[in-house]
């Protein structure tokens, strides 16, 4: 019997061992990091814009944690409040994204919303959104 529990200490002992020295993965995961771009004749914080001008927006997402990946995108848009509609989803297997996205803004008076959500294979999203109000 005593054989017994010492074999079943050592088995314990070697499982904590073998836990402790790297057998279990952990996961790095954070939220993407998400922004918008400040170059000259790009929209990146609220602002007031004549109605029939194109929104000029360069986009930047990345990944955040060691194991992640970004794979999805969606850009919405609200109008005066209303609820979110999608303008573009993208499906996306990389650690950076950039690109410019162009809208032309309606009519004169509406407030526009737009949000820029990137996620991660883990299950991981951030967003980030500009309002734009149309004037004449």
């Amino acid at each position: 019997m005593r054989k017994g529990v010492i074999f079943g200490i050592g088995c314990l002992a070697l499982g904590f061992l073998m836990f402790g020295s790297g057998g279990c993965k952990v996961n790095l995961s954070n939220p993407p990091f998400v922004q918008l771009d400040t170059l000259v004749g790009y929209v990146y914080d609220d602002t007031t814009l004549q109605q029939g001008t194109t929104a000029n927006f360069y986009v930047f997402a990345s990944r955040a944690g060691n194991d992640d990946i970004l794979d999805t995108g969606i850009i919405y848009r609200s109008i005066n409040g209303g609820p979110d509609s999608v303008l573009q989803t993208m499906w996306l297997s990389t650690t950076q994204f950039t690109n410019i996205y162009s809208y032309v803004l309606g009519p004169n008076g509406n407030k526009e919303r737009y949000t820029f959500t990137f996620g991660t294979q883990n299950g991981k999203y951030d967003s980030i959104s500009v309002t734009i109000k149309d004037s004449l």
